[in-house]
């Protein structure tokens, strides 16, 4: 009595079917097999990125190239003879209306450790033209590895020169300004499409409403350089004004905008309004363009525009950066 019967199991053994001391129970994972909602051997834990997954780059690729130099912080000159890639260029709309730009070809810029404008000097001696930030605020600024831009806005900026004393900006006006280093080589064929990746409010002279830029842009390049498409829109509260080349970004070979030395471009095409408040353009406005191509293979387009109105009326200006896409097929 009490020894188990044949085929029964010692005591202290598992019956026939139960786990034996140390087996994982049904449905448990068996040694070394992840727990139910761990990640498998060789996947990402959780929080990190994918196999796939691209990070925070650009799609074309935004990043920093080694080959191609950043912009930097401090004081840099503008040579208007220095190799596309060595330097920095500045383009500025002030709102006083000196004359000063929109393309600074001489001088010097200053840029604080956030790559924004302080300062500028807009001849070949400083001491005689420099221009700085003084107590006006930074707005809408932003940059990348090549480019750079932003309105000084609310404030009083100050010059070195003589005959320019504190220079007053209100709140909705602005010097608009964009640095970029210039494209050292471009593309020689193929039509590359543009997307906006940041811009300025668009301010009036004379202050008033800002309004906000829109755009696209579209490159077409050959060996001989590049015809830059545009297709952009400014609005206001009260009324939209729209500005194009010809051929627009569909057909950017048509538009007669086309890169000079340093892959710089410069044009005026027309505007149409929708209302004859703020500016009056119902008889067409004149846009000034002025840009470059910036960063490796022209992967940034950067502008200023500035509408002019009938008669004495005001004026609207900004700035507006575009990033390279894939080419078209």
């Amino acid at each position: 009595p009490g020894d188990p019967a044949p085929g029964d199991p010692a005591p202290g053994e598992p019956a026939p079917g139960e786990p034996a001391p140390g087996d994982p129970a049904p449905g448990d994972p068996a040694p070394g097999d992840p727990a139910p909602g761990d990640p498998n051997p060789g996947d990402p834990n959780p929080g990190d990125p994918g196999a796939e997954d691209p990070g925070s780059d650009p799609p074309d690729g935004g990043g920093p190239d080694p080959s191609f130099p950043p912009l930097i912080s401090g004081i840099q000159r503008i040579d208007p003879d220095a190799t596309p890639g060595s330097r920095p260029t500045l383009r500025v709309l002030d709102p006083w209306r000196f004359g000063i730009g929109p393309e600074v070809h001489v001088g010097s810029l200053e840029l604080d450790g956030s790559l924004r404008l302080e300062a500028f000097a807009a001849c070949r001696f400083a001491f005689l033209c420099r221009i700085a930030g003084g107590t006006t605020k930074v707005e809408d600024a932003g940059h990348d590895a090549w480019t750079s831009w932003g309105r000084w806005a609310a404030g009083q900026a100050h010059a070195t020169a003589v005959d320019l004393p504190l220079l007053r900006i209100a709140g909705n006006e602005g010097l608009h300004y964009l640095v970029g280093i210039p494209s050292a080589t471009i593309p020689t064929s193929g039509i590359f499409g543009y997307d906006l990746i940041g811009s300025t409010r668009a301010t009036l002279s004379g202050g008033g409403e800002t309004g906000r830029f829109d755009g696209r842009a579209a490159v077409a390049f050959s060996p001989s350089g590049a015809q830059v498409g545009i297709d952009a829109s400014v609005l206001f509260p009260s009324a939209t004004y729209r500005f194009a080349t010809p051929g627009g970004i569909d057909d950017p070979a048509r538009s007669p905008i086309a890169t000079g030395a340093g892959h710089a471009f410069r044009g005026e095409i027309a505007a149409t309004g929708t209302s004859a408040t703020p500016l009056d353009c119902s008889g067409g406005c004149p846009v000034r363009i002025d840009g470059g191509l910036f960063g490796p293979e022209a992967a940034r387009l950067g502008i200023t525009y500035r509408i002019t109105g009938s008669g004495a009326g005001p004026t609207i200006s900004g700035v507006g950066v575009f990033g390279k896409k894939s080419p078209r097929p």
